[in-house]
């Protein structure tokens, strides 16, 4: 953690309008995504006032309100509250968590009652910046536990990611890093939660929203990327056999940036930590958020 970030920590959350301190309890236990996960969020990677891909980030969240069925601020209503609620907290670089609940219902159930007020939050914490080298590369395991990809929410950011904790948490009493998540039609999906892409006779593939993919924004520039790259590029279903045969596979979201795999269960991946297309593309991405975030 840089060391500004962490002496000027101030903790500072934006709640429904008001800014307040972090350490203390906001959300009604009456808020519906508290009650029932009703609700969606973005997370997002900043540099003093700039917010890498903020449009992205935003429009991803309003097609996430839709399926939802939620009202929004308008756009430039939620970058003030990200941009003040970033200045507030006074950090060099930061992870900025936006959360959107349906609201506080004084009723229960599933109906939703007339006179909801969406319930919005903003948190941020310390974040040590866009990575110098190729981070140390991952051991994955498969889940049993199954991602819905027939399920509405299958490319929305939503706040039910319980599946997604409790295959993470057996990966690693496995001794693993994090598990790649299967579909319903044994497809992988990428683990949980990241984007998934590997090189295979020369190609680079990661499988197509339609696979119940969630539309990563860090999955998006590093599909821009390679098209100014001489690596033929496919969106492609990806099933257990093309993970054995790889030649190179990496994970990625907006956070960690691009992580490469070494192992997944027994395959041993590549004789180097990671190959010379994940290096490729972590270079070009991270000097990209470099870049957009100076």
């Amino acid at each position: 953690m840089h060391s500004k970030n962490k002496r000027k920590f101030k903790n500072i959350v934006y709640v429904n309008g008001s800014f307040m301190n972090g350490y203390h309890n906001h959300i009604s236990i009456m808020d519906r995504g508290f009650n029932l996960a009703d609700g969606i969020f973005e997370t997002m990677v900043a540099n003093n006032q700039r917010i890498f891909c903020i449009d992205d980030h935003i429009k991803r969240l309003g097609h996430s309100a839709e399926v939802l069925n939620i009202d929004l601020l308008s756009s430039n209503e939620i970058k003030d509250i990200l941009y003040e609620t970033v200045k507030q907290n006074e950090l060099a670089y930061s992870v900025v968590r936006l959360t959107v609940t349906r609201g506080v219902d004084h009723n229960r159930g599933l109906q939703v009652h007339e006179g909801i007020t969406p319930s919005v939050m903003v948190r941020i914490v310390p974040w040590d910046g866009p990575a110098t080298d190729v981070p140390k590369g991952r051991r994955l395991c498969f889940s049993s536990v199954v991602r819905n990809d027939l399920s509405p929410l299958s490319n929305v950011k939503s706040l039910a990611y319980t599946e997604s904790v409790i295959a993470r948490l057996d990966a690693q009493k496995k001794g693993f890093d994090d598990a790649l998540m299967l579909n319903t039609k044994h497809s992988v999906t990428g683990a949980t939660s990241s984007n998934i892409f590997l090189v295979m006779g020369g190609k680079l593939i990661t499988p197509p929203l339609s696979d119940g993919v969630l539309p990563g924004i860090a999955r998006s520039r590093i599909i821009q990327l390679v098209e100014s790259m001489e690596v033929p590029f496919l969106e492609q279903s990806i099933t257990k056999t093309h993970v054995e045969y790889s030649q190179e596979i990496f994970i990625s979201n907006v956070v960690t940036g691009i992580v490469p795999i070494t192992n997944v269960e027994d395959n041993f991946i590549a004789e180097k930590p990671f190959g010379p297309v994940t290096k490729q593309l972590f270079e070009s991405y991270r000097n990209i958020l470099a870049q957009e975030l100076s």
